[in-house]
């Protein structure tokens, strides 16, 4: 059943969009960025690929993988303007109603009205606030992309409304943590819309069953980051 609407919005439009450069520097970051909450995101690189990426620039890196062509096969593999196209018409299906829900749950509005989603073969799906887009997986399945997809606009919000006071408050490690625990709230009041459940870090474990039992209690978004900040620094 879709929520009640008091004023008809515009849904955030995810534009899908493959960028060699993107994919590159991806792949390249993957291998040279620090572990994300005990997770080695670079284990997903391939080791052609991963001798190649370490500890060098990204421009040595883009020079070498562009000589040899490695990773070739990979994006002939996969017709990826059909499969954006693919992605745009299954995601705009549900947005409204993601955005809607999203404003309904935090009590703010949903202001992002275009993010670009650029797709890549591995390595870590991170986001970028202030070009605002985010990566997928093109060996994903259409589930699994749209769980990405609900996982970085939760992340994107939370940015727009949340997050600097929230870290001049507890400081920024603690506020990424509360950011990554709270998309637990995807497997229960998104749950019909994305169907793969948003299974977050180890690290996060405790928090995330903390947030789920305090949002059973209340629903109260700003109550509940309060909570949070409490069960983290008591």
């Amino acid at each position: 059943m879709k929520c009640a609407r008091l004023n008809k919005i515009k849904m955030t439009k995810i534009s899908f969009i493959f960028n060699k450069e993107k994919e590159l520097y991806n792949l390249w970051d993957t291998v040279n960025s620090k572990n994300s909450y005990g997770f080695n995101f670079s284990e997903r690189i391939p080791n052609k690929i991963f001798i190649l990426a370490k500890d060098k620039t990204f421009e040595d890196f883009k020079n070498q993988i562009e000589n040899i062509k490695i990773n070739d096969y990979l994006y002939e593999s996969v017709d990826l303007k059909e499969l954006a196209k693919f992605l745009e018409i299954q995601w705009d299906r549900i947005s409204e109603e993601f955005d809607e829900r999203l404003r309904l749950i935090t009590g703010k509005q949903v202001i992002d009205k275009k993010i670009n989603s650029f797709l890549i073969s591995f390595g870590k799906c991170s986001y970028n606030l202030e070009e605002r887009y985010f990566f997928v997986s093109f060996f994903s399945n259409n589930f699994d992309i749209k769980r990405i997809i609900a996982h970085e606009l939760f992340h994107f919000h939370f940015h727009n409304y949340y997050f600097k006071s929230l870290q001049d408050k507890i400081g920024k490690s603690l506020a990424q943590d509360i950011k990554e625990a709270l998309t637990v709230l995807l497997n229960i009041e998104f749950k019909d819309l994305i169907f793969v459940p948003d299974k977050g870090y180890e690290k996060h474990k405790d928090l995330r069953e903390f947030i789920i039992n305090q949002w059973k209690i209340e629903k109260n978004f700003d109550k509940l980051i309060e909570d949070c900040v409490l069960f983290l620094t008591k």
